[in-house]
């Protein structure tokens, strides 16, 4: 199944405006997977299965307990069994799966990112893409070499709120900020 760009882009958060089903003739679906299914995996999981044309094929998570809870969230919301994984590698061995969501630890964003390109995968990993700048162009490259989609999770910086706070901050009327802890 050929995906374009333009129809892949796009944070998870707004997924469910995208056009999937014109990814590919009608009938067919985009079968992706999850990878990484606590908070924002649950989530994700939840987002996708609205999304008209998209099939989740696939789960993985270390955590048993968490893939049998989003397997069943899946079934309940009237899709096909997904299966289930330990290991996101054997799961990239799936030839059927078009697409993976990671949403993981942050730390293995990249190493996950870059594994799932080789196996011919689109893509879709929540923010931070990386660490490092290296990482950063490792993922580059796989993407250019491998030629799939890879989109990244911002949600933050589009979020009215949190426009509206930076803005107020910027225009002075806070005063001078000396300090900050996160």
């Amino acid at each position: 199944m050929k995906i374009s760009r333009r129809a892949f882009l796009g944070s998870a958060a707004a997924a469910a405006t995208l056009p999937f089903p014109a990814l590919a003739s009608p009938g067919e679906r985009l079968r992706i997977a999850v990878v990484g299914l606590r908070g924002r995996g649950k989530y994700l999981v939840t987002t996708f299965l609205a999304i008209p044309g998209v099939e989740i094929a696939a789960l993985c998570d270390v955590t048993p307990e968490f893939t049998a809870e989003r397997v069943e969230t899946v079934e309940k919301a009237g899709g096909k069994k997904p299966a289930f994984f330990a290991d996101p590698r054997k799961l990239f061995e799936d030839k059927s799966i078009d697409a993976v969501v990671i949403s993981t630890p942050n730390h293995t964003h990249a190493w996950l990112t870059v594994l799932a390109l080789q196996a011919g995968k689109h893509v879709y990993v929540e923010k931070p893409m990386s660490h490092t700048v290296w990482e950063g162009r490792k993922i580059v490259e796989a993407q250019k070499k491998y030629g799939k989609v890879v989109s990244q999770g911002s949600q933050s910086r589009s979020q009215t709120d949190l426009r509206e706070a930076m803005a107020y901050l910027r225009s002075g009327a806070l005063g001078a900020v000396k300090v900050a802890r996160g």
